[in-house]
């Protein structure tokens, strides 16, 4: 049986820093990398046990079992991600080799496939660009969230406030909110 993790393993430095979809853009397009994840069905994105991805003494999978079933019970002379037509060596090892799902992929869409299984499977897959957007850089202080604009109430003129709250509808989960009347005293402060 094939191991599909071993191409990446092989391949990696060739493939550090540049995108899927560069690599594979036709592949890309009907499978997105984005849309699978680690530790879930290629096609169907069910959850799978470790011990489904991992059974001992035997190659990973990345299919679930219903998945695995239709696609090498189903022979077919067209590729199962791209649709090109398969070579005779390809028909013929569906039919003597029923199992080995590399049988059913072109020998262009093979390498795609290994890099999805390998994300599947839970192999380091930091070294692509597509990852790299998603990996945050924890070296380095994290940017917070924009947060909504508003008048900061201790910083702000009172009538700023005002006009704050009655933009706002001057309510609060469909509560009215009270306004606080100000003291002689606090008008003197928002003066320069």
């Amino acid at each position: 049986m094939c191991e599909f993790t071993e191409f990446v393993q092989y391949n990696r430095e060739a493939m550090r820093g540049r995108s899927v979809s560069e690599m594979f853009p036709h592949q890309a397009r009907v499978i997105p990398y984005e849309s699978v994840k680690p530790g879930h069905c290629i096609t169907s994105g069910v959850p799978l046990r470790h011990e489904e991805m991992h059974p001992p003494g035997r190659c990973t999978r990345s299919l679930s079992q219903e998945h695995y079933g239709y696609v090498v019970n189903n022979r077919r002379s067209n590729c199962s991600i791209c649709g090109s037509q398969l070579s005779a060596e390809k028909i013929q090892g569906q039919q003597y080799s029923p199992r080995e799902i590399e049988n059913h992929f072109c020998e262009s869409c093979i390498p795609y496939w290994s890099i999805l299984h390998s994300k599947v499977v839970g192999e380091d897959m930091s070294f692509l660009a597509d990852e790299q957007r998603y990996i945050p850089d924890l070296g380095r202080p994290q940017i917070p969230p924009p947060r909504p604009k508003r008048p900061a109430l201790t910083n702000e003129h009172p009538d700023t406030v005002k006009d704050w709250i009655n933009r706002s509808g001057g309510t609060h989960k469909n509560k009215p909110l009270v306004e606080i009347p100000l003291r002689k005293n606090d008008k003197d402060i928002w003066e320069y």
